[in-house]
């Protein structure tokens, strides 16, 4: 995946007080709000408000790359490649799964569907 050039931004581990405002995204967008815990969420933010989010979810024996959220007005900026980029490095996998009502935005990213994979 490509660099990104994006205005100055920081990119940390969610904290509890982040966790409403995850929460009350998610709830609005109809995504995946089972079991929320910070430590699974990183948050980039831009002039030190939230700009973007993404999910780690652990399972027994992967993760699940999820939670992919940036704000209306920030849409098509990067945001989201940076999140997914973020999440990726922090939790390197040998294969990635993503569960997406947005595949083609993973797709730009060099995700396969899974039409690819059959």
């Amino acid at each position: 995946m490509a660099d990104i050039d994006l205005p100055p931004h920081t990119v940390s581990l969610a904290s509890a007080d982040d966790l409403a405002f995850i929460r009350d995204t998610l709830l609005r967008l109809g995504l995946d709000t089972e079991d929320l815990k910070p430590q699974q969420f990183i948050v980039v933010r831009n002039q030190g408000r939230p700009v973007a989010f993404g999910r780690i979810k652990p399972y027994r024996k992967t993760y699940e790359l999820g939670g992919i959220v940036v704000i209306e007005e920030e849409q098509g900026k990067g945001w989201g490649r940076l999140v997914v980029q973020e999440l990726i490095r922090r939790f390197p996998q040998d294969e990635v799964y993503v569960v997406t009502v947005l595949p083609q935005f993973f797709e730009k990213l060099g995700v396969p569907s899974h039409r690819d994979l059959a």
